[in-house]
């Protein structure tokens, strides 16, 4: 037969019974004595290890900051730079100004965008902020500003459109009519000199060296090297970069005012009266409209006329319109006469 026991043996999975415990504590022989500055001992010789694992980690949280700080100065300054391209100083090109009339070949570089080539007949093109132009030797264009003004460029031009109220002219001409307004204060700038306009019909050209401001009715405002000058009517001023300046009498209807006729945009004469298809003539050409009798003045303000001028020039387009309402023109010394 076989005897049942219960096996007593300790494994270490377990607690120990306390019966035990005691047991083990009191067969233990008794340690050596703490001496009295036993604890200041211990603590004199860990002392150097506490401070050496103390400074250890101090460091590594150090570490720790410093990355922490530059990640978030890193992202700082991406939003600083973020809100800098995005906030109020931050401008997309705006629209300032339609190209309406191309002779030759024009090139235009946008501010945004690949550089174009436009060709002669094309039109109603968008010109943003920032946009050159340029001209070749037998080209010409007219734009139509924001504002409503006329604005054209002579052969080898080259222009920077900064606003619908400032042009900055690199070499060439450009002509300005602000189309018999009080003014709107459109500003051509160059390196020699700035002409404002004040209700006016001007030319600025840029030769090298010189910078010559034509009016020819209204005023512009030219200032130079800290000076003030007041450009009238059938006037000229020409400044040198060095300073030097002449000024003398222009013609409304002189040969240097000519170059623009290439490029006047169209003027649609359907249904419009005889006196307004003179008028603009005479905005033009710089000539001097004259009827010799109120009768004649009267009919050509109740005439209507039909048909288009397109292809002809201001300076001959009376010449082919007026016959055809019975009326003929002769043209002397600057001024047009129109005559039954």
């Amino acid at each position: 037969m076989t005897e049942n026991t219960t096996s007593r043996r300790f494994d270490g999975r377990a607690d120990p019974p306390p019966d035990l415990v005691e047991r083990l504590v009191s067969l233990a022989e008794r340690g050596p004595e703490i001496p009295p500055d036993g604890a200041a001992r211990v603590k004199s010789a860990i002392r150097p290890a506490w401070r050496a694992e103390v400074r250890r980690r101090s460091r590594r949280n150090r570490l720790w900051a410093g990355a922490g700080l530059a990640v978030a100065a890193c992202l700082v300054l991406t939003l600083v730079i973020v809100l800098r391209d995005q906030g109020p100083g931050a401008q997309s090109p705006v629209l300032v100004a339609n190209l309406v009339v191309v002779k030759g070949d024009v090139d235009v570089l946008p501010a945004d965008g690949s550089p174009l080539q436009v060709t002669e007949g094309s039109s109603d093109r968008e010109l943003y902020s920032g946009s050159w132009l340029r001209t070749g030797p037998t080209s010409r264009a007219a734009l139509e500003l924001a504002g409503g003004e006329s604005l054209r460029l002579d052969a080898d031009s080259r222009a920077l459109l900064v606003s619908a109220r400032e042009v900055n002219l690199d070499r060439g001409a450009v002509y300005v009519d602000s189309g018999g307004d009080s003014g709107t204060g459109l500003v051509v700038k160059t390196s020699i000199g700035i002409a404002r306009e004040i209700g006016t019909q001007f030319m600025v050209r840029r030769a090298g060296t010189t910078l010559a401001v034509h009016v020819r009715e209204g005023l512009v405002a030219l200032s130079h090297d800290g000076q003030q000058i007041q450009v009238t009517p059938e006037t000229f001023v020409e400044i040198s970069a060095d300073g030097s300046m002449h000024s003398g009498a222009t013609k409304a209807h002189g040969p240097e005012w000519a170059w623009m006729q290439e490029v006047t945009p169209p003027f649609e004469i359907e249904g419009r009266s005889v006196i307004a298809f003179l008028d603009w003539v005479s905005r033009e050409t710089g000539l001097w409209v004259c009827f010799p009798d109120a009768e004649v003045e009267s009919f050509a303000a109740s005439t209507v006329l039909h048909g288009s001028i397109q292809g002809l020039a201001p300076a001959e387009a009376p010449a082919v319109v007026l016959p055809g309402c019975g009326l003929e023109v002769t043209v002397t010394s600057g001024t047009l006469t129109v005559e039954r």
